[in-house]
C-alpha cells in the first residue's frame, strides 16, 4: 500500500481470445465483486489494481510473456481487381496468442495513417479499404 491507506480498486477483464483488457469496475471500495456480461464458454483473465493517494498500482506491471499460439493466417489475401475511382477492400483473418499485430504495406512501406486507406482489425478479421484508387 506504499504506507498510505488504500482508497479503492480497479478491476479489469480480458477475454483469452482477444487478450484486450477492459475496465469493469473503477474506484471500487469493497473486497469482493461480481462481474457481469461474461459469455458462457469463454475463458477470461482478471486483474486488480489498488488505488491510494500516491496513485494506482497499475503503473509497475511486469507480465510474463505467453506465446500459447503462433500467429497464422486463417484466411489468406486473394488477388483483387477494381475499377478506377471506386473503393475496394482487401480481407484476411489471423489468429494467435497473444493477438497478432497486422500491418498493411504498399511497395514494402507500412501504410500507417495514410488517409487514402482505412484499416480495421476486429477479432482477427482484418480489412484494408483502398479509397477510390
Amino acid at each position: 500500500n506504499g504506507n498510505t491507506e488504500i482508497t479503492g480498486y480497479t478491476i479489469q477483464k480480458a477475454d483469452k481470445k482477444t487478450g484486450d483488457w477492459f475496465t469493469v469496475l473503477e474506484h471500487y471500495h469493497r473486497l469482493n465483486a461480481t462481474v457481469s456480461d461474461l459469455i458462457m464458454g469463454n475463458i477470461y483473465k482478471f486483474r486488480v489494481f489498488s488505488e491510494n493517494k500516491c496513485g494506482s498500482s497499475l503503473c509497475p506491471i511486469v507480465q510474463e510473456h505467453d506465446f500459447t499460439e503462433a500467429p497464422k493466417f486463417t484466411t489468406n489475401l486473394s488477388d483483387r481487381s477494381t475499377t478506377v475511382g471506386y473503393s475496394t477492400k482487401l480481407l484476411c483473418s489471423v489468429r494467435g496468442f497473444p493477438k497478432p499485430k497486422v500491418e498493411w504495406m504498399k511497395n514494402q512501406m507500412i501504410i500507417g495513417d495514410d488517409p487514402k486507406f482505412r484499416q480495421i482489425c476486429v477479432q482477427g478479421i482484418c480489412s484494408l479499404e483502398i479509397r477510390k484508387p
